[in-house]
């Protein structure tokens, strides 16, 4: 793959570079030939990531991501043949389907720094923009609109699309936020993750999309400016885009894959995982119930810090014994072991009058919290409703019982 980067660096310098400056060849066929290189640098990349044997919603998503971005590719060549029928009806549809850009690097941002990362029926509302779009063609398709009437509907599209993108990239790095958040404070495990590179991505394509806006914006109101050279950059931009998601994908693979809650400790595929322990049944039953007693009477989740290797140490039992009886007793992994006694914790100091004048946050943090963040996720993880919508349900209750 290495060898594929490289012999296309060298085809852009060979055929568009070079010749461009010795034989000034019109800036469109430039345009042409990056828009083809980088659409055959995405497919081979749609592939690889469709590949992937971890993470397979994450990753499905980027490759639909990376798709839409090989549409952007070849979208300077479709234009030129919009005469066409099939061609111009192709154009509508790929201009409801850019609707998605920003939908499916959120999407894709979510469930892969997501500790549950779930298809959900609440996901398809960020096709809303996509759907309302081709409605909205097809529907006008059906009346013959003035020349001032269309110009004034595409400027209106222009800014709800740059809205929706804009919205949805600065959601993307507020999400990325909240995964930073998550590590550094309750997750030590997953601190080796690095995410920089999707932040990175992530700009870039807000670039990518401010500049388009402004690029569309000159053509819809007829600037006397050439536009050949903005949409050179505009290719070159998304040659960038293609090639840091294929480095990153083939220098650092494990972005790409599914996190473990305990660097690898943890998985719950216990049955291969640990059929060459020896840990017999009887020590299992015992170390459980160790584990059990000790979490109930001594607390140890109060303690934000708390770690496997702590608890190891408390207990005086391997890491790897309780690492592995939590996985096959308990049917979970350590963290949510840990958190699932904590929220239970929470819930129980609501009911103490002497708790009543703290916050929400206040008694988490005597539950062993220290992050909001955290908690929040958590709780609606475990529970399934969020702490002031449970608090809100706790007090109606209440209320309805007296």
């Amino acid at each position: 793959m290495y060898g594929l980067i490289g012999l296309n660096l060298i085809l852009i310098f060979n055929i568009v570079i070079r010749p461009y400056f010795a034989k000034n060849i019109a800036l469109e066929k430039i345009i042409d030939v990056i828009s083809l290189l980088g659409a055959f640098q995405g497919i081979l990349l749609t592939i690889l990531l469709l590949s992937r044997k971890n993470n397979h919603l994450a990753n499905r998503l980027l490759a639909a991501f990376v798709l839409l971005v090989v549409l952007d590719c070849i979208e300077p060549i479709t234009a030129r043949h919009a005469g066409h029928p099939i061609v111009s009806a192709w154009i509508l549809v790929w201009g409801g389907l850019t609707f998605l850009h920003g939908p499916l690097l959120y999407l894709y941002t979510t469930k892969l720094t997501n500790p549950d990362p779930s298809v959900k029926w609440t996901d398809s509302r960020h096709a809303i923009p996509c759907v309302s779009y081709l409605a909205l063609i097809t529907v006008a398709s059906f009346f013959q609109l003035s020349a001032a009437t269309e110009i004034i509907a595409s400027v209106i599209l222009h800014e709800i699309f740059f809205i929706v993108l804009l919205s949805y990239s600065l959601a993307s790095l507020y999400q990325l936020k909240i995964f930073e958040s998550l590590s550094s404070n309750d997750r030590p495990d997953i601190k080796m993750i690095n995410l920089q590179w999707l932040k990175t991505l992530i700009r870039t394509t807000l670039l990518l999309y401010i500049t388009s806006f402004i690029i569309a914006q000159l053509s819809i109101f007829g600037s006397p400016t050439n536009l050949n050279l903005p949409n050179l950059i505009i290719q070159f931009l998304i040659i960038v885009v293609v090639y840091s998601i294929s480095y990153k994908s083939i220098s650092q693979p494990e972005i790409f894959s599914e996190t473990s809650p305990e660097s690898g400790l943890d998985s719950l595929d216990s049955k291969e995982k640990y059929k060459t322990s020896r840990l017999s049944q009887e020590n299992s039953l015992r170390i459980k119930n160790e584990i059990q007693v000790f979490l109930e009477t001594k607390k140890p989740y109060l303690d934000p810090t708390l770690s496997l290797e702590k608890l190891s140490d408390l207990l005086n039992i391997s890491k790897y014994h309780i690492s592995q009886v939590i996985n096959t007793a308990f049917k979970m992994n350590f963290y949510d072991l840990i958190n699932t006694y904590r929220i239970q914790e929470f819930q129980r100091l609501l009911n103490e009058p002497d708790n009543h004048h703290l916050t929400i946050m206040g008694i988490a943090q005597k539950s062993g919290f220290n992050s909001k963040t955290t908690f929040n996720l958590l709780f609606k993880k475990f529970v399934g409703q969020t702490p002031s919508a449970y608090l809100r349900e706790r007090k109606k209750s209440m209320t309805e019982i007296r």
